[in-house]
């Protein structure tokens, strides 16, 4: 049996925890006395996760790639002492999927394919203060910039 992406995604809070190499066990079917065996493995590269039910041998395997926008946003980065740099920050206003959208900011996501899972997967979201779709563009980690799309007809940009 294969694990669906939204199922390993439940799993996000101990993947943030998880450095390269480290692996942990949690809870994941109702088989045997003890349910905790879902074994979950961040790979020694840093590139992906791997799951395995010992119960039920269930598992999968899913990319690292900044597993979840909030983490993404929340994760403190080091630099040098002196270090100068330039913050790129997303529109405060802004509405990741779950939260109240304008109907045609939905519209807009949904004409292009994009699932719930994706636009929570790359922080997708909708600033009402600029009437668009904001798509976050990182780097590995590191928020990059951002591209807005616009929504209404009426809408000059």
């Amino acid at each position: 049996m294969k694990l669906t992406r939204q199922e390993m995604m439940q799993y996000k809070d101990l993947l943030e925890n998880l450095e390269p190499g480290d692996q942990t066990y949690t809870f994941h079917c109702k088989q045997g006395d003890q349910n905790d065996r879902l074994n979950i493995k961040f790979d020694s590269s840093g590139e992906y996760y791997l799951f395995h039910c010992l119960h039920c041998g269930a598992g999968g395997r899913l990319n690292s790639r900044a597993h979840s926008a909030t983490a993404r946003l929340q994760r403190p980065k080091r630099y040098p002492e002196g270090h100068v740099s330039k913050f790129v920050r997303l529109p405060e206003d802004l509405r990741i999927a779950g939260e109240t959208w304008d109907v045609r900011a939905t519209h807009w996501v949904k004409q292009y394919g994009i699932t719930d899972e994706e636009l929570l997967w790359n922080g997708i979201g909708y600033s009402p203060s600029r009437g668009r779709v904001i798509l976050p563009v990182y780097r590995e980690t590191e928020l990059q910039g951002y591209l807005e799309r616009k929504i209404f007809d009426e809408d000059p940009g």
